[in-house]
């Protein structure tokens, strides 16, 4: 999988072309929360390395179909479960042991509290 957001957008086109070359007729786009939200509930789809119509066309231009993957946790390779920081270390969110402890998932370079789907917190969040 190639995560656009991690590469300059200018070498989106070249990326795509080289997939499709190597005989991909598909990109996997991942929109990551942590990156597209610039505030809470403020979101950008079009600057920079955020630009969705950009990735798109890169996509359609080689000749790729795009599956765009939405949700909260959209991908294993963002930091974070792919959640804001607020929205991590807010303990309202957080999935808890019997003992009231955070779940922590191993997320590599470091962990994160586990968001739990039973907390009202959490699915206000990511309604």
């Amino acid at each position: 999988m190639v995560r656009f957001p991690t590469l300059e957008p200018s070498r989106w086109p070249r990326v795509a072309a080289a997939l499709a070359a190597l005989g991909f007729d598909a990109l996997d786009v991942p929109l990551v929360w942590r990156e597209h939200e610039t505030a809470p509930g403020e979101f950008d789809f079009a600057t920079g390395a955020r630009d969705l119509d950009a990735m798109l066309a890169a996509a359609r231009d080689a000749g790729l179909r795009a599956i765009v993957r939405l949700g909260p946790i959209a991908t294993d390779d963002a930091p974070g479960l792919c959640l804001p920081e607020r929205v991590l270390r807010d303990r309202a969110c957080q999935a808890r042991t019997r003992r009231q402890n955070p779940v922590i998932v191993p997320d590599p370079p470091r962990a994160a509290p586990l968001p739990s789907l039973a907390s009202r917190a959490y699915r206000a969040e990511v309604a």
